[in-house]
């Protein structure tokens, strides 16, 4: 049994159901030009997406360390979470609950860099 599909005039044809996978990103590690401190207070998107997204965080206070991690948080309907993480690098995580088409325009992280 096939199943056929058409995305953008183009047909597509699968042995089984075509299924769209999780969208998952995982940003680069940031330390935002210092390395000094930094508490990290809530996250904005712009986002195209009417489903459940999550974020965390992954932060590390020293460079030869391990990433430490947030749990899983889900974004409000106004794609902002607040959310307090303490350290000198970050790597940010987002993902939807279920499958389904959505745009990230961006990514703000608001939080203040200590002079310490």
């Amino acid at each position: 049994l096939w199943e056929l599909g058409v995305f953008n005039n183009a047909t597509v044809t699968a042995p089984a159901t075509i299924t769209l996978p999780l969208f998952e990103l995982q940003t680069d590690i940031y330390d935002f030009g210092t390395r000094r401190a930094k508490s990290i207070q809530s996250l904005e998107f712009g986002i195209d997406h009417t489903g459940v997204l999550q974020v965390k965080i992954e932060y590390r206070q020293k460079i030869a360390s391990a990433f430490a991690a947030t749990n899983w948080y889900t974004i409000d309907s106004r794609a902002v979470k607040p959310l307090n993480c303490y350290g000198y690098e970050f790597r940010f995580l987002f993902k939807a609950a279920a499958s389904g088409w959505g745009h990230l325009d961006y990514m703000r992280v608001n939080g203040r860099v200590h002079d310490h």
